[in-house]
């Protein structure tokens, strides 16, 4: 079938399946039925590709960031300032693309407040939005709507990039960090006194200590050591520090995990638990108070049996994911930004209420909104909605979480081995069916032709995912002929079988007129062909009467031959001849009569002995088949052998 006559799908790409984003499907998804007669017509369902399947999200104060697996880049919100990057000033309530730089693919994403900075593979950092205190790394222009690059260090690749509303922080692939933009109260940590620093200046590191993270927040910033240690520098709970200084935690407690919130930090330690310090007056810092707060870390009271395995802070809110999968909110709630189907604060962890069966990977909270993102590569929003930060399409707050829109897939066409099937349809539950076109038996490859937000993808290709079976037809049979031979001879028992696929024959053997049967295999008395059509017996007294049948079968049924009956008879012997040889002629001729002649002129016989005729007997006896037959022959001869005439003269 021409591929221009199949439907065109329209499958939301935010539908319930397996997730496919071009290239070799994984190996558990897969078309079914895998398998089907070679004359097509099989009904086949098949997950719909998924457009968007992200592997990052990151919430900005209005809008959101969310990175798909390909490193296409998309945002949702408010854009007043270009933040969401698409060229535009125009909000949107549904993800669009971010322009890219010419061949560049983002790898690490952070939306702040107006503004957001994504880190390229070629190592360097670009920002777009509002370009407050030089946070894009130069004073002017002050806004930009699309990526710009950030001024960077010669030979120096950046490994990650964090932006908040005054200043953005960088960890360079030569083990150190940098800071640029807003400095009013030491937040770029290089022991200098001044407004802002653009370009970008070094943090002055600890001692034998280097930055694995950074999470810088309004007005400071906090950062992890590759030595478990946090450290923070700025404008900390109204102490300013113009270089990093190390956060008290508890003896022996190694750090694996920071996050900075609107005038909060909260950390993962080696010990299963999570740590907090900061504001807290909507009870944040998830302790179990709402004491106004606390200039150390104190523990987080997670749920019993849950450890925290990343964690985020919002504005005056924060977030986690356990190891169950789950996702923990806890602070304020006013807008449902903690996603547990209400609005009243909590200073404890609580479980959102999570669409069934979604497993959590990471999490990110804004202003007043939180984002996560599951195993599948599912994007969920719930919290404020004024501005669409929430990405479902609409601009009402949800106090539970809801799955972010994402611009539909078309699926074009479904191929088997390059053949196009027909009576392309969507379901409706993110899985397509298609009509399988005919082609010969064998292994074919399965692939999806789609289209997304206009533009045709990388087919979806599923190998050696579908079986061509031979067309299935009932086995026939011919009937084998009677056979009658000598003692010691063979007799050969043919028969043809046909059907699809080919059936199999094997003979079958009755002592008892057909009472019961038995397989008859190959051996010294019987031989079959190799297509077992053939069937060879040396006859014998023991098969004498003997029925054979054939039995042919495939996978469309069996069906049975009608017996033919083997007849051995015994071998004949020939009759001894008679060893008494036949009786004697006669020595004396018998006497012949005189003739009576009419005159004097007739002739007559001589009676002497030597003109007498013999009479010569001979006899023979011929034996067949028991019976004896006996010829006499009588001639008549002169002694010379020679005939005479009876008037001759004497």
């Amino acid at each position: 079938m021409s591929k221009r006559t199949l439907n065109r799908l329209t499958v939301a790409a935010a539908a319930l399946g397996l997730l496919l984003c071009g290239g070799t499907a994984p190996a558990f998804a897969s078309p079914s039925p895998g398998e089907g007669p070679d004359t097509g017509g099989t009904e086949v369902v098949l997950p719909a590709p998924l457009g968007l399947v992200f592997s990052q999200v990151s919430a900005g104060s209005t809008h959101t960031l969310a990175l798909d697996n390909a490193g296409k880049l998309y945002s949702w919100g408010d854009n007043e300032y270009g933040q969401l990057g698409d060229g535009s000033t125009t909000s949107r309530d549904t993800p669009v693309q971010v322009l890219p730089p010419q061949g560049v693919r983002f790898v690490q994403i952070d939306a702040s407040r107006d503004g957001s900075m994504a880190l390229g593979d070629d190592g360097n950092a670009y920002a777009w939005g509002l370009n407050s205190q030089g946070r894009f790394g130069y004073r002017s222009p002050s806004q930009h709507s699309v990526p710009t690059l950030v001024p960077g260090v010669a030979g120096v690749a950046f490994v990650q990039v964090s932006m908040s509303d005054t200043h953005a922080l960088a960890i360079g692939s030569d083990g150190n960090t940098y800071g640029w933009g807003g400095d009013a109260f030491g937040q770029l940590g290089d022991g200098r006194d001044h407004v802002y620093s653009s370009p970008l200046t070094s943090v002055q590191l600890p001692d034998a200590v280097r930055f694995v993270k950074v999470a810088p927040r309004s007005g400071a910033s906090a950062a992890l050591g590759d030595n478990g240690k946090v450290y923070a520098w700025g404008n900390v709970f109204s102490t300013l520090y113009s270089t990093p200084k190390l956060v008290e935690t508890p003896e022996g407690l190694a750090l694996t995990e920071i996050a900075s919130g609107g005038f909060h930090v909260s950390m993962i330690g080696d010990d299963g638990g999570t740590y907090a310090w900061g504001l807290n007056e909507y009870g944040q810092l998830g302790d179990g108070t709402t004491v106004d707060r606390r200039s150390a870390p104190v523990p987080v009271l997670t749920p019993p049996g849950v450890s925290f395995t990343h964690t985020a802070g919002g504005f005056l809110h924060s977030a986690a994911i356990g190891d169950d999968g789950n996702a923990y909110t806890w602070g304020y709630n006013a807008a449902g930004q903690l996603g547990d189907s209400g609005t009243v604060a909590r200073n404890a962890p609580a479980k959102v209420d999570l669409p069934a069966g979604a497993s959590l990977v990471q999490i990110s909270a804004g202003n007043a909104h939180t984002v996560a993102l599951d195993e599948r590569g599912n994007a969920y929003a719930w919290g404020d909605n004024s501005r669409g930060q929430l990405g479902t399409g609409a601009t009402g707050e949800e106090n539970r979480p809801v799955q972010v829109s994402t611009p539909p897939v078309t699926v074009t066409a479904v191929s088997f081995d390059g053949e196009y099937g027909d009576d392309l349809t969507n379901n409706g539950d993110g899985t397509i069916q298609v009509r399988t076109p005919a082609h010969a038996p064998g292994v074919v490859d399965v692939v999806v032709e789609w289209e997304h937000n206009g533009e045709v993808q990388q087919p979806v290709r599923y190998p050696a995912a579908f079986t061509y079976l031979p067309t299935t037809v009932a086995p026939t049979v011919t009937n084998p002929a009677h056979q009658s031979v000598l003692a010691g001879d063979t007799a050969t028992f043919e028969v043809q079988a046909t059907g699809m696929p080919v059936p199999d024959v094997v003979w079958e053997a009755s002592a008892d007129q057909g009472r019961t049967w038995s397989p008859t295999v190959a051996s010294a008395a019987a031989s079959l062909s190799e297509d077992s059509r053939v069937l060879t017996v040396r006859g014998s007294n023991a098969n004498n009467g003997v029925q054979y049948r054939a039995v042919a079968s495939n996978t469309a049924g069996t069906v049975l031959s009608e017996p033919a009956t083997l007849e051995v008879r015994s071998a004949l012997k020939p009759t001894t001849p008679p060893t008494t040889p036949p009786s004697t002629p006669p020595t004396t001729p018998p006497k012949v009569a005189t003739p009576q002649q009419s005159d004097s002129n007739s002739p007559k016989l001589a009676r002497t002995g030597q003109n007498m005729a013999l009479a010569v007997w001979a006899a023979a006896a011929l034996t067949l088949s028991g019976a004896v037959v006996s010829t006499l022959a009588l001639r008549t001869r002169n002694r010379a052998g020679q005939a005479r005439r009876a008037n001759d003269r004497v």
